[in-house]
């Protein structure tokens, strides 16, 4: 079949997914960033470029499919007239879609296992709000994903909840040993390899951080009230706006008197020196950030990430303190220990 594509209907950030040859891909940030809108452009192209492939859409729940990714697949073939061409016919039951040269698309969700294990050689699974299953939902889903005819992708789409499901993505593909010296809140593209029966084996992962400020076609209004949330819950503005690793809340707080509307007053950095101050405590990593201002200490920013390391924390901050101040660094004394969590053994300073 041949195919004429024009790579420019898709998000300049997700054009790589054309070319990429990772074997597990993972889409992830903010809320109305082009997600689950743009994957159907690279996997229906592939498709139609390589006959008998077989696709997997995947969320937790089976009955929820229907209305989320797999609408998105329906609309992006319908609007390209790939129905009304007759290259592309829908089945309600079992929900999937296939096209004239036996590829398809199938519907299958993680509380029926035995319904994904039952496709035969699929090449590709999309997996969507894949921080809402379980690390042994995944790896079922991994092991599954195999063909003798073409190269196997596995994609996770989310945006980063911090969950006690979730949290498994981000100690699994963003540790420090994977990441190297890159920033995880960008591009990151890194490879393991495994010796198999002598022969070096190289699996590839892909990740790619995007926020509707990536999205040209986000409605300015569904901006508009996701930014309300900066003064309604700052968790739900840093996941939902930036795409950070949300915070998990909690439910019984030690100072249970304090009231943030009574206690907490808003400052703004001036040009005067900012005080870091440091508790390296893992899970939270906290930060104050200080400076002395019209004769009073205020502290003007805190900073916290939950299950976090130092290096991590400080490229959270960095971008959320102003330029040209002199900074200074203090903390408590377990930040002068040599410790596993920051890259080369040494200590947190």
């Amino acid at each position: 079949m041949e195919i004429h594509w024009d790579n420019t209907i898709t998000l300049p950030i997700y054009r790589e997914l054309y070319n990429t040859d990772a074997d597990i891909i993972l889409l992830w940030g903010g809320r109305i960033s082009g997600k689950s809108r743009n994957i159907p452009h690279p996997v229906v192209k592939d498709i139609l470029e390589n006959p008998k492939s077989k696709v997997i859409l995947i969320r937790k729940v089976y009955d929820t499919v229907k209305e989320s990714i797999f609408a998105e697949f329906d609309t992006f073939i319908d609007e390209n007239n790939f129905y009304s061409e007759g290259i592309f016919t829908k089945i309600k039951s079992p929900l999937e879609i296939n096209c004239i040269n036996g590829s398809k698309i199938i519907a299958r969700g993680c509380d029926k296992p035995d319904k994904i294990k039952s496709v035969r050689e699929p090449d590709t699974a999309i997996i969507e709000e894949a921080d809402q299953i379980s690390e042994k939902d995944f790896d079922y889903i991994l092991t599954t994903v195999r063909s003798s005819n073409k190269k196997c992708k596995v994609y996770l789409l989310f945006n980063p909840e911090f969950s006690a499901k979730g949290n498994w993505i981000k100690k699994r593909f963003f540790n420090d040993a994977v990441l190297g010296e890159q920033n995880m809140y960008g591009r990151v593209y890194y490879e393991k390899e495994t010796i198999i029966n002598d022969e070096i084996v190289t699996l590839k992962t892909l990740a790619i951080h995007s926020t509707y400020d990536d999205n040209s076609f986000a409605p300015k209004e569904r901006i508009a009230i996701i930014e309300e949330f900066k003064d309604i819950d700052i968790n739900k503005y840093n996941v939902w706006a930036k795409g950070l690793w949300g915070e998990s809340q909690v439910d019984k707080p030690y100072i249970n008197t304090f009231d943030k509307k009574k206690h907490v007053s808003k400052f703004e950095f001036d040009n005067s020196d900012i005080l870091l101050s440091f508790d390296f405590n893992v899970d939270p990593m906290t930060c104050t950030a200080s400076q002395m201002q019209k004769g009073k200490v205020v502290i003007v920013e805190e900073y916290k990430r939950n299950n976090s390391w130092t290096e991590e924390l400080c490229q959270y901050i960095l971008p959320r303190l102003p330029r040209g101040n002199n900074i200074f660094i203090t903390g408590d004394a377990s930040g002068k220990n040599r410790q596993s969590n920051v890259r080369g053994g040494l200590n947190s300073y």
